[in-house]
């Protein structure tokens, strides 16, 4: 059973000064096998700036510290399957002057149960 984010504007965003701003828009916590945390996101990317940016990657951060991918090869598989069934946000790698882009993040965390706090910035 997933864990669903109440109010999807209090979890995190760039900061209001930020060149590119970056929105979770939708944040679904699942448990794979009590070994990890699947978390899949739906994010924007919005250039707020007259020129074009080239996207290079994006971190996610949890309760202020980087995250880390989650080495086990059955999590890993788990983490692809979830990939497929999204249009992943890394897929996107120029935003133009004013354009709005989203796309899906997936991670496994280890981990019981979700963090309070989560935030993404671009790379």
């Amino acid at each position: 059973m997933g864990h669903k984010v109440p109010n999807p504007s209090t979890i995190g965003a760039a900061a209001d000064r930020s060149r590119l701003r970056v929105v979770i828009e939708r944040a679904d916590w699942s448990n794979f096998r009590h070994e990890a945390l699947i978390l899949e996101m739906r994010v924007s990317v919005t250039n707020r700036t007259d020129t074009r940016k080239q996207l290079t990657g994006f971190q996610l951060y949890l309760a202020g510290q980087v995250t880390k991918e989650f080495d086990d090869p059955e999590v890993w598989r788990k983490v692809e399957h979830c990939k497929q069934q999204h249009n992943l946000l890394n897929r996107i790698s120029v935003l133009e002057p004013g354009e709005t882009v989203t796309g899906w993040m997936v991670y496994a965390l280890p981990g019981r149960r979700p963090p309070a706090s989560l935030s993404t910035r671009s790379a």
